[in-house]
Order: C-alpha cells, then sequence, then structure tokens
C-alpha cells in the first residue's frame, strides 16, 4: 500500500472529526490558511488524490487540531472575534494598496 493511501485511508476514516474541526477553523481566523480552500484539498486527498502540497495540508490540519485541543483545554485563551476581523480587515487594506503600487 503506498503512503498516499495511507493519508486518503486515514481522511475517511477520521472525516467527520476533520470535518467538524474545520466547520469554524481558528488558523484560518488568524489568517493561518483559507479554510475552504484547506477543506476541497483534503476532500481530493480523501478521494485519492495527491496534491504536490500534501506535507503542508497536513501540516495545517495538525495546527487547527491542536489549537482545538489547547483552546478546550484552557492553556491557551480563543481569540477574540473583533481583534481576528479588524486584523483581517487591516490585512486586506494591506494587501489592496500593495496591489495598487504594484499596477502603477
Amino acid at each position: 500500500m503506498s503512503a498516499m493511501r495511507c493519508y486518503s485511508l486515514a481522511l475517511q476514516k477520521h472525516w467527520n472529526k476533520v470535518k467538524e474541526a474545520l466547520e469554524h477553523p481558528i488558523a484560518s481566523d488568524l489568517l493561518y490558511f483559507e479554510a475552504d480552500k484547506l477543506k476541497l484539498d483534503l476532500i481530493a486527498v480523501r478521494n485519492g488524490h495527491c496534491p504536490f502540497h500534501l506535507v503542508r495540508l497536513l501540516k495545517a490540519l495538525s495546527l487547527e487540531l491542536w489549537l482545538k485541543d489547547v483552546i478546550s483545554r484552557g492553556i491557551v485563551a480563543a481569540p477574540d472575534r473583533s481583534i481576528v476581523q479588524s486584523l483581517t480587515a487591516a490585512t486586506s487594506e494591506f494587501a489592496q494598496k500593495d496591489l495598487v503600487a504594484t499596477k502603477n
């Protein structure tokens, strides 16, 4: 059995937990990854496709599961949604300014 098949089977077996973890991903709120894209890529892996960035996908999933665990244990405080939203807005504004600067 190939290593890729092992990842695919593991995701199939534990898909409910993965799906639950990605419903409200904390790491995505903190701008580490795009939740929708991660979920689509993990679905592809579950279906047997091997993206070139498989290790990064697994690391992102691992980060999300770790964050949820340490927050549930009270080791780390959950991020304040208002702070996250202001960070997202600031990052978006910076990206737009950068895009305009590169076009000129």
